[in-house]
């Protein structure tokens, strides 16, 4: 079965980082035995939040569906951690197509908890996703955005990240709600440019 990371790898973590606000975070990958605590931390984003996941995690059943994608090698999720471990507070995905005509393209997204959104953390999770994209050879990542996620999407396009295309009416929320979404795309090594720069220290805005 093929891994999302090589062991060696996996051998660095977990690993322990100071935020912008001098807090200490844990950060490491995810596997499906971290289910109880993603599925605590879905539950305590605000709803607004919640109403802008791609897909409901607060459901048990569609959060091990998941998982189920981090063993086989689709997708990379990495969490950030209270120090001791036990709390998650942010976590970040890539997205990882193996065949076929976008086996050089990653998906990312992540989730924080509003009070960590300016400590730093999403730049971190996201730089340590970036170094998992470059090690898996792929080149190219894409981001989908709500048309009402405005300050995402600036965000976004301060990291580099430009604007492919439109879906109209493409996504419904969690409340029914038909949006349009933005394919928002940035090449590696333009991430790579900005990374050291501007991201550790962006404010990433847990919803809009």
């Amino acid at each position: 079965m093929k891994q999302g990371l090589d062991q060696g790898f996996q051998g660095q973590y977990p690993e322990r980082r100071v935020l912008n606000n001098d807090q200490e975070v844990m950060i490491r990958p995810l596997t499906p035995d971290d289910e109880e605590q993603l599925l605590v931390f879905y539950r305590s984003l605000p709803p607004e939040t919640r109403m802008r996941l791609r897909q409901d995690n607060t459901n048990r059943k569609i959060l091990q569906r998941f998982l189920e994608e981090i063993p086989l090698g689709r997708m990379v999720t990495m969490g950030g951690f209270e120090p001791e471990g036990l709390v998650l507070v942010g976590e970040c995905s890539l997205r990882i197509m193996h065949h076929g005509w976008a086996r050089h393209v990653g998906e990312l997204k992540y989730s924080l908890l509003p009070e960590w959104s300016p400590t730093g953390l999403g730049g971190i999770l996201i730089m340590e996703l970036v170094e998992v994209a470059s090690s898996q050879g792929i080149d190219k990542l894409v981001y989908h955005c709500l048309d009402d996620q405005v300050r995402l999407k600036k965000m976004l396009q301060d990291m580099g990240f430009e604007q492919e295309a439109i879906l109209r009416d493409h996504a419904t929320d969690l409340s029914g709600k038909k949006h349009d979404i933005y394919i928002m795309s940035n090449y590696l090594a333009e991430l790579w440019r900005k990374m050291e720069d501007m991201i550790m220290y962006q404010e990433f805005p847990p919803f809009p």
